[in-house]
């Protein structure tokens, strides 16, 4: 692993632990075994830094999203790919996500508010449109394909804090569970 590889990996934990407020560039720096010039020569600031952390991350999570959402008439399995490819990245890259999550809250004034919305708006475009494509089969999904993209994802993501905090596992059976629920409601 190289110089800025292990930054972005350090940075990573630290953020996720701490969030980008509590993260000072000293305890990142100390973590990565390096001196601020170093950091500074490869990101320019914390913002930089952070902005590339989530541009990496953000740039393998859409790849993933891009097959899942790849829309082939047949929503329900294209729901659950979606949930599918977001169960695993959040279980790959859990600091990352985690970090993300935690940022999804900071004020619209935040330093990282626009970095954090842009990545979030770029996977929902992607879901968004997924819904979109299937309205010529659903016809009832006419017009309710971005509530369908914010809610999708937004189940997904407290699946994903509730398996983080330990209290499920996100298998197949959580896939089809989340899928069902989301397709049928509570009556389901």
């Amino acid at each position: 692993m190289d110089n800025k590889e292990n930054i972005i990996k350090k940075a990573t934990e630290i953020f996720a632990k701490l969030g980008y407020e509590g993260a000072g560039i000293q305890q990142i720096v100390d973590a990565a075994g390096i001196t601020k010039p170093t950091m500074y020569h490869y990101f320019g600031s914390k913002k930089g830094l952070f902005e590339e952390i989530v541009s990496i991350n953000n740039t393998e999570l859409l790849k993933r999203l891009e097959e899942a959402c790849r829309y082939e008439r047949d929503i329900i399995k294209n729901i659950n790919q979606v949930i599918g490819a977001y169960f695993k990245f959040a279980s790959a890259y859990k600091d990352y996500y985690r970090m993300m999550l935690s940022s999804w809250f900071y004020p619209a004034d935040s330093e990282i508010f626009g970095i954090v919305k842009n990545a979030n708006n770029a996977q929902y475009e992607l879901v968004k449109e997924m819904f979109l494509r299937a309205v010529p089969e659903h016809g009832n999904m006419r017009g309710r394909h971005e509530a369908y993209a914010f809610s999708l994802i937004g189940t997904i993501n407290s699946y994903i804090g509730v398996y983080y905090g330990g209290s499920i596992t996100l298998n197949e059976q959580e896939i089809h569970r989340l899928s069902g629920q989301f397709m049928h409601g509570i009556f389901s």
